[in-house]
């Protein structure tokens, strides 16, 4: 120690005092899960206040299940090839959620999450480990860097085909009625904007309803025959398609609900993955889905993803919707693809990728 603290002079260099810290942990002095525990939690930082508690008590199923886990990662030769595949499918989704990597790239553990929302209950048992594994990953890809690479495609495609489109369309039931037109005929709409005027539709729908008109939707047909320059669609189709329209606008009416805004469905993937290994995801997946699987979207999103959209501008979606696409670009726009997919989900730089930066 004295060598030590010479050599440190010498060098001119401080030597902090010893931190020694202490606490009791409670627990069957024979019980070594209780020092395992200890270990862990000074690994991982953990308060020292909080260790005279003890072990949680699923600690000790917790590390077999992690030491399991990383035997097979590692291929480990003392399992049989049998073994291994019968366990390989649930032990590779446990090892995606305790080494999920967010925000700050760093790993993260949501193994209780997954847990928790298998244990979900439904019609006639709990949801289960494959189901939930599912659900989460749906969650977790929107909005990945792969989703934000199509959508600066899509801001480009924009762009270049604006000589082709018919200008914006007004902010209105008219408007949102031949935004649905446009995008389900024309080659240069986008999937995206043709789910976001059914969301439309049925939104003016709703808001009628809510203003007290008895027939909403005959007052909108109303707002849209009205609104709509000449000629005029026959009123029968308009009926028609505002019905149909409003029942397509279920599954996107439950995404806006959960996110608190329309944008979310610009970030749903189209035909792109986040995890290794799985299968791409389409909006048709989102589409398919039965009320009480939202309900557990919803608990997943506002859980671990209520901030995706928080630096997006509110009236994003117009872009797609309405043809709206400001003068000045994004700064996603100026982005390489590598420079995207080589950050996390959720990183940091993603909060700067919807403003609107100068063009020389």
């Amino acid at each position: 120690m004295e060598a030590l603290t010479m050599s440190l002079h010498k060098d001119n260099k401080m030597c902090p005092k010893w931190q020694v810290e202490s606490a009791v942990v409670s627990g069957d002095p024979d019980d070594r899960t209780a020092l395992l525990w200890a270990l862990e939690q000074r690994a991982n930082d953990g308060d020292l206040c909080v260790l005279g508690v003890g072990p949680p008590t699923d600690f000790g199923r917790r590390l077999a299940e992690a030491i399991v886990v990383d035997l097979y990662s590692q291929r480990d030769l003392l399992t049989s090839p049998i073994e291994s595949e019968n366990l390989a499918p649930q032990l590779k989704v446990r090892q995606r959620w305790s080494s999920f990597r967010g925000r700050s790239g760093r790993p993260g553990d949501l193994v209780i999450a997954w847990e928790e929302v298998a244990r979900t209950p439904m019609v006639n048992a709990p949801l289960g480990w494959d189901a939930a594994d599912r659900l989460m990953r749906m969650v977790f890809n929107i909005g990945s860097p792969a989703v934000l690479v199509g959508i600066k495609h899509q801001l480009l495609h924009l762009r270049t085909g604006r000589s082709a489109a018919p200008g914006v369309f007004t902010r209105d039931a008219a408007g949102a009625f031949a935004a649905e037109i446009w995008h389900d005929t024309n080659e240069h709409a986008s999937r995206v904007g043709l789910v976001l005027s059914y969301w439309a539709i049925y939104d003016h729908r709703q808001r009628r309803q809510q203003e007290g008109y008895p027939d909403a939707v005959g007052q909108i047909v109303e707002d849209i025959l009205s609104q709509l320059p000449h000629p005029k669609p026959d009123r029968g189709q308009v009926i028609a398609k505002v019905k149909e329209w409003s029942r397509r606008a279920w599954p996107w009416v439950q995404l806006v609900r959960i996110a608190g805004s329309p944008n979310i469905l610009c970030f749903l993937p189209q035909g792109v993955r986040h995890f290794p290994g799985e299968d791409e995801w389409r909006m048709t997946d989102y589409r398919r889905l039965k009320k009480a699987q939202f309900d557990i979207i919803e608990w997943v999103f506002r859980k671990h993803r209520a901030a995706l959209l928080r630096s997006v501008p509110v009236d994003f979606f117009e872009v797609f919707l309405y043809r709206r696409l400001p003068e000045a670009r994004f700064a996603i726009e100026g982005w390489s693809d590598e420079e995207i997919l080589s950050e996390p989900l959720d990183s940091a730089k993603f909060d700067h990728a919807f403003e609107h930066v100068a063009t020389s």
